[in-house]
């Protein structure tokens, strides 16, 4: 991927390689990196300040922008704009479930995970599918023209990493509970969610 226009604002929906992407491409361009900014106060204010300059690249998902009118502004900039979705919801779903159920939302290569299983917690799922499937549904209707419009599967590198969180043990029986869960709300309210 070769970008020659600043600075990079990455909008994606949560659990699609954002973060590694960000990373990535901070790194190739020298750029200062700003990963979802609200949550860090200072980040947030040194972006407000720093947003017309072009030495960054910034990532935030659809549901947070309408609380952040500087996101809204570098949305309707002309930076250089990527869109990151991803093919596969059932992982994508999971992955989402995993960190909400264990809040660990990135991989620490100093902490060692001890082999683990997830209990199948229908509040925390449903939430998962519905964050998700909101998400999407943003990111389809957005009339924004984006440089680059890509999944987490088309990056391909993010292969070689493998997997960003130390996965359960009983990976299987989530994805199963998700495919469950999905029918069931497509059988109640008559329209297909992912399926």
């Amino acid at each position: 991927m070769q970008i020659n226009k600043f600075p990079i604002l990455i909008y994606a929906n949560y659990r699609t390689g954002s973060s590694p992407l960000l990373s990535a491409l901070a790194i190739k361009y020298g750029l200062e990196r700003y990963s979802e900014p609200h949550y860090d106060i200072d980040k947030l204010s040194k972006l407000k300040q720093d947003w017309q300059t072009s030495n960054y690249v910034v990532k935030f998902m659809p549901d947070q922008i309408a609380d952040y009118p500087i996101y809204q502004k570098i949305l309707a900039s002309d930076c250089y704009k990527i869109r990151l979705t991803r093919e596969n919801k059932i992982d994508q779903i999971a992955s989402f479930y995993i960190a909400s159920y264990t809040d660990r939302w990135h991989t620490d290569p100093d902490v060692v995970v001890e082999d683990y299983e997830v209990d199948i917690d229908t509040a925390i799922l449903d939430n998962a599918v519905r964050t998700i499937r909101y998400n999407d549904k943003l990111l389809a209707e957005s009339t924004v023209k984006f440089d680059l419009d890509t999944t987490y599967e088309q990056l391909g590198y993010f292969e070689e990493l493998g997997p960003k969180t130390h996965q359960p043990t009983n990976l299987d029986e989530l994805r199963r509970a998700i495919l469950n869960h999905i029918r069931d709300v497509n059988a109640q309210f008559q329209f297909n969610l992912f399926l």
